[in-house]
């Protein structure tokens, strides 16, 4: 489960679309699974529900 702080950093940084998974990963300190699951959960241009603090 990642802390707020991190996964709306997450959830930014892939809504931009301009940095692959490891690299999002390296930057927040998380692995790139983490991300994967988070990409998933972020369509672009739409509110991610919460789900994302969940996983």
């Amino acid at each position: 489960m990642l802390d707020h702080d991190t996964a709306e950093t997450v959830r930014n940084l892939v809504r931009l679309g301009r940095w692959d998974d490891e690299r999002i990963a390296r930057y927040c300190g998380i692995d790139a699974a983490a991300v994967a699951r988070a990409r998933q959960l972020v369509p672009k241009g739409r509110k991610p529900s919460r789900a994302i603090y969940e996983n």
